[in-house]
């Protein structure tokens, strides 16, 4: 990151501020103390994060203004924020495009994006007295908070968190997913249970089924054979009976024209013997010879008729005889024939239906087996694959977890801090070596999750015993150490860092930000003004105030 211009209005003191750094180059601003030579630093946090070093706005009762132009990234961004009343406004540019977000907050997101949240910009870009030795007093858990943030850390922490959702997500799958494996192994075992009771001796449906149709033709054939005797048998009855009944008719029939003789002749007699007439006793005498004579022909009419109805009876009595003996020999024919019976077959079709009924029940008992024996399978299977997924989500946490490869990025990054801050110390020619230990060992022997900072060469081995010069030189070592591990190019500012410096560490933590300036864009605040002779090659700005009001003029 280089800036390429910082443009400041009504921001604390300076109702005007322009400047252009040299990049690369170094940048000595000079002045005394409340004159405003900080406030450029501010300024220039303030534009990118909202928040000054010290405080977290300027105060001021007209609008303020911050605009900073800067490369990164191998593009030019132009960031623009507004104060005014309680509101703010804030714009981003990129190669001359808008591409401020719909919000503020998404607006800010995209500057960090690009510059690092504002821990990270000042942990790497800037060193001033208020904020010297952040990283050497600060707590285990602040120390990793900022290493993790230089190193990108924060995306195990969003993995970590989406991978232990899965992982609960998974877990609910895979307890519902064993709830129902036991629910369908206990109704599988209730269902095998019940197809061994009725999966015992089942009687052949198919066999009995063919029994009972023989069965039921013999049957058939009984019933017609009865049925045909029967018949006849039936009906020479029937013929006897109306034999029987024509021969009882001609008989009444005979009896009564013999009846009717015998009441003429009775009458015939009396005729004879009174000479009277047989309807009204009067006596006769002319006439009684013809009333003989009429009665003799009318009993031989009758007598006629005695003698047809006599032969009618003879011959339907003999007809009637016939009849009878003709049903004696059909039943005695019908006795001889044997009596169809329908047992056997019923007996065999109730076997034949139970039969079908029970291996039905079978055959269905056994698809229930068979069908939940294959869902035991599919949640057995989908229990296995959600097992098998929890080990890798497990292996997955592990990875980016404390323990993982979080910890193996940290441990080798203590290793390139160490190295890069020994590196810086030696060119500021200070026989001190800085050792930074991601573990600690109390006495009882127990290694404890701690990043911990060791001074060989002063102080007997603790940063806090060391001089306030050695403390500065080694806060110096660690700024460029983390520097160095965040990757940073370009621009780094120091306020105030020679205060605690003799003229020897002065003059080589100097001559160490001159060589940094080959390579780096380097803004170096101090109010001492006999440091313009220790960086002849850089550019010198002096920050004056008149009536409250700062401005930078060059020197």
């Amino acid at each position: 990151m280089n800036i390429t211009g910082t443009e400041l209005r009504n921001f604390t003191s300076y109702k005007e501020l322009n400047l252009v750094p040299d990049s690369p180059g170094l940048l000595l601003l000079v002045g005394g103390n409340g004159c405003g030579k900080s406030t450029v630093i501010e300024g220039i946090c303030w534009a990118l994060h909202g928040q000054m070093l010290r405080s977290k706005r300027p105060p001021s009762s007209a609008t303020t203004t911050a605009r900073l132009s800067f490369e990164a990234q191998g593009k030019h961004w132009l960031v623009e924020r507004k104060r005014y009343s309680s509101k703010t406004e804030l714009t981003l540019s990129q190669d001359g495009q808008d591409v401020t977000g719909q919000t503020p907050t998404d607006t800010q997101a995209k500057i960090n994006a690009v510059v690092g949240d504002r821990d990270l910009f000042i942990a790497t870009r800037i060193f001033s007295k208020d904020l010297m030795a952040r990283f050497a007093v600060a707590t285990d858990k602040e120390r990793k908070a900022m290493l993790e943030a230089l190193l990108g850390l924060s995306r195990f922490d969003v993995a970590l968190e989406r991978c232990r959702a899965e992982l609960a997500k998974l877990r609910g799958s895979l307890s519902k997913a064993e709830t129902r494996l036991q629910e369908r192994q206990s109704m599988l075992a209730r269902q095998q249970a019940l197809l061994l009771q009725v999966e015992g001796p089942v009687e052949d449906h198919e066999f009995l089924e063919a029994e009972h149709k023989v069965a039921l033709a013999e049957y058939q054939a009984e019933q017609d054979a009865w049925s045909d005797v029967e018949q006849k048998h039936r009906d020479a009855y029937t013929a006897w009976v109306k034999a029987d009944k024509a021969a009882s008719l001609a008989k009444v029939e005979l009896e009564a024209e013999m009846s009717k003789a015998s009441q003429l002749k009775a009458k015939l007699a009396r005729v004879k013997a009174n000479k009277s007439c047989p309807t009204c006793l009067r006596e006769m005498d002319g006439a009684l010879s013809l009333i003989a004579q009429y009665e003799a022909a009318e009993l031989a009419a009758i007598q006629k008729a005695i003698d047809a109805a006599d032969l009618k009876a003879m011959d339907t009595a003999d007809d009637a005889m016939v009849a009878e003996r003709a049903s004696e020999a059909t039943a005695a024919a019908r006795a001889g024939v044997k009596q169809p019976d329908r047992a056997r077959a019923d007996a065999l079709k109730e076997r034949w239906h139970r039969a079908r009924q029970e291996a039905l029940e079978v055959g269905r008992r056994k698809a229930e087996v068979n069908d939940t024996i294959r869902e035991v399978q599919v949640v057995e299977t989908e229990a296995v694959a959600l097992r098998d997924d929890e080990k890798v989500l497990l292996a997955a946490e592990r990875v980016l977890g404390l323990r993982g490869a979080r910890t193996l990025l940290l441990g080798r990054a203590l290793g390139r801090l160490e190295d890069a801050a020994n590196a810086a110390l030696q060119k500021l020619d200070l026989p001190i070596q800085i050792g930074v230990s991601g573990t600690t060992e109390l006495k009882s022997k127990k290694e404890v999750d701690a990043i911990s900072i060791t001074v060989t060469g002063a102080g007997a081995g603790d940063y806090d015993m060391g001089s306030a010069g050695e403390r500065a030189r080694v806060d110096v070592g660690l700024l460029m150490g983390l520097s160095a591990l965040a990757g940073t190019t370009g621009f780094i500012a120091f306020d105030e860092v020679f205060d605690a410096l003799d003229t020897e560490g002065a003059s080589k933590v100097a001559e160490y930000l001159g060589e940094l300036s080959k390579d780096r864009q380097v803004l170096v605040v101090s109010h001492h003004q006999d440091l313009r002779a220790q960086f002849p090659r850089g550019r010198v700005m002096e920050a004056v105030k008149v009536n409250d009001v700062s401005r930078l003029e060059q020197r």
